[in-house]
């Protein structure tokens, strides 16, 4: 198939850990350094477009209304209660963001074939919607891209470490993926996706670029743990002209 006449050649997962970039930080590392760190991530995610805070109602924020998150922070510290000692001030990833009471609202620019035969984008919050909306044979209900900040516990190996997960739940990024519950396709034969791949993977290599200097300019170290093919990513992002592997 040409990757002149773009399809939805993509999955979601039921999985958010399809591909994953991990930012590691010592202990001994100044507590300060998280804030500019995280400053680099809020503002490269919403000018990428690859993650977005649209809304935290325990800390009373709307995007719409108030601007970006990052400003929103530092102007009203007194609502960003950090349960976790560890760490500073203002550092909005020092709870789980994902779940309960503090749940972020999130969203990311992802562009793909609308019905019309063009290329359309769309802010996503969950890859189930967005996937049978478009016609994906199976969705799942996870984030687009997500960001979860861990550390190391009393007893354990990694006790002296705060690390950093930047996941995705989607091949949406990569040029060759899975033909995952597709019919008349044989099994294991790459789906062509690099007309996608070219605007979402691109997008997406901008933000850990960024982030990964931010990372590094802190005093942290960056891996990636690669994607089923690991031709397809490394520590820069997607590889956006690997070559069409045998199989998948």
């Amino acid at each position: 198939m040409s990757s002149d006449l773009p399809v939805n050649n993509w999955n979601s997962f039921d999985s958010d850990e399809v591909c994953w970039w991990t930012a590691t930080f010592p202990w001994a590392l100044d507590a300060g350094a998280l804030i500019p760190w995280q400053d680099a991530v809020l503002d490269a995610g919403e000018r990428t477009g690859i993650y977005r805070v649209e809304a935290a109602e325990w800390m009373e924020y709307r995007r719409h209304l108030d601007g970006s998150i990052s400003a929103f922070i530092k102007a009203h510290l007194d609502r960003l209660s950090i349960s976790n000692p560890r760490f500073p001030a203002g550092f909005l990833f020092g709870d789980d963001m994902r779940y309960d009471e503090h749940k972020l609202i999130v969203s990311t620019r992802l562009d793909y074939m609308a019905s019309d035969d063009e290329v359309a984008d769309r802010w996503v919050q969950d890859m189930r919607e967005f996937g049978l909306a478009v016609g994906l044979p199976h969705a799942f209900p996870y984030r687009p891209f997500d960001v979860d900040v861990d550390h190391g516990y009393e007893g354990s190996p990694d006790m002296e470490e705060t690390w950093a997960t930047f996941s995705t739940s989607t091949d949406i990024w990569f040029p060759w993926n899975s033909p995952m519950g597709r019919s008349g396709v044989p099994r294991g034969e790459p789906l062509d996706n690099r007309v996608l791949s070219r605007l979402n993977g691109a997008r997406l290599n901008a933000f850990l670029g960024e982030v990964r200097e931010a990372t590094l300019a802190a005093g942290g170290t960056w891996t990636c743990a690669p994607w089923r093919d690991e031709r397809q990513a490394n520590e820069f992002g997607v590889v956006l002209d690997a070559p069409k592997p045998a199989r998948l």
